[in-house]
């Protein structure tokens, strides 16, 4: 999504990203999948001819199911950002929250108990000449000025490469130092945290996506001319 500030549409990195990228071998195994869930979930099973019954309004449901998964996964990694950036500030923790926030919120908690952290800046919007991104976090980690972003996501996808290293120069082009990068992924089913330290591709990231960028405004040249 782009972000409008001043009456001006600010692209971001995971618009840009998303833009110029073909998604499809992605998302046609992650819509089968879901297909097959609702089915499962919601028909009923035969166990002598071991078939579901289904009817023409849940093969229409079952189509769709994919972006109904989606977006549940989107509203708890908006939450467990919050409860992250609560955290950060006030050291209190979420109340009453579901079990995969709760899952995701203890994996950062080991996470951040197992590194030393020092905190310099949490959710920092920044906005560049011609686009807009926000890290999730920037500070001392392990002796070394880092920006790390949260996951919550199954999976580390090559994307996440990417938008860490955008929002790493993109800092570094505001003055800033920073040495490191990467994302920490806050598994919401087990409670368990990876990282994936991206920094060695920090140069072919950010060359990928400055290009991504001039593609992405070759193909949108009225967001381009905002602004002059």
């Amino acid at each position: 999504m782009t972000i409008k500030k001043d009456g001006i549409k600010w692209p971001t990195p995971s618009n840009i990203i998303g833009d110029v990228t073909d998604k499809s071998n992605a998302l046609i195994p992650r819509a089968t999948e879901a297909y097959s869930t609702y089915i499962e979930e919601n028909c009923e099973f035969d166990p002598v001819l071991n078939s579901y019954s289904v009817s023409t309004g849940d093969l229409i449901k079952a189509r769709w199911y994919y972006k109904e998964i989606s977006n549940r996964a989107l509203d708890v990694g908006s939450a467990v950002h919050d409860a992250i950036r609560i955290w950060i500030a006030s050291g209190r923790e979420p109340s009453n929250p579901d079990e995969q926030v709760e899952n995701a919120f203890i994996a950062f908690l080991e996470f951040w108990d197992a590194n030393e952290m020092k905190t310099i800046k949490a959710e920092e919007r920044m906005y560049l000449i011609n686009w807009s991104g926000m890290f999730d976090w920037y500070g001392w980690f392990n002796s070394r000025l880092y920006i790390l972003d949260w996951k919550s996501s199954k999976d580390f996808y090559r994307e996440m490469r990417i938008q860490t290293a955008a929002h790493r120069g993109g800092w570094s082009e505001l003055g800033n130092e920073v040495e490191g990068h990467g994302c920490v992924r806050l598994d919401k089913e087990d409670g368990l945290c990876h990282f994936k330290d991206y920094s060695k591709f920090y140069d072919q990231d950010w060359k990928e996506f400055l290009l991504s960028k001039e593609l992405y405004f070759a193909r949108h040249p009225r967001i381009r001319k905002q602004g002059r």
